[in-house]
């Protein structure tokens, strides 16, 4: 487990496209598949708030979606304050209906390993 400096010098190393994706998956505990698929109308940020309602199953040019893993799995998830600016400044930028985090390539889904294993060597 991070220490939240850490999370903070991962966000910080993974550089401003995924900064407010590693606070959101550090601060909020949702599973890869839950933050792949958020759409921007997911997240609340006046009420600090997010609706999993699918998850990502299969990345790729066609994305399949799928439920969460259970029943509970659909859910309101509570955020914390101090990543609202993070998100806020991201979201600007993605349209309506679109996914909230892909690669910089428009993958469907940021790879997770990379973006641990760049952050790991400084890079963003």
């Amino acid at each position: 487990m991070l220490s939240v400096a850490q999370v903070y010098a991962l966000a910080d190393a993974a550089g401003l496209r995924y900064r407010p994706l590693i606070l959101l998956a550090a601060f909020s505990s949702l599973r890869w598949g839950e933050l792949a698929a958020l759409r921007p109308e997911d997240i609340d940020l006046d009420a600090r708030t997010l609706r999993v309602t699918r998850q990502l199953n299969k990345p790729g040019a066609v994305p399949v979606f799928g439920p969460p893993k259970s029943r509970a799995g659909r859910r309101a998830v509570d955020f914390a304050d101090l990543i609202v600016p993070d998100l806020r400044k991201h979201l600007r930028a993605v349209p309506v209906g679109a996914l909230a985090f892909t690669s910089p390539r428009g993958a469907r889904r940021p790879d997770l390993s990379a973006l641990v294993r760049c952050a790991a060597a400084g890079g963003g």
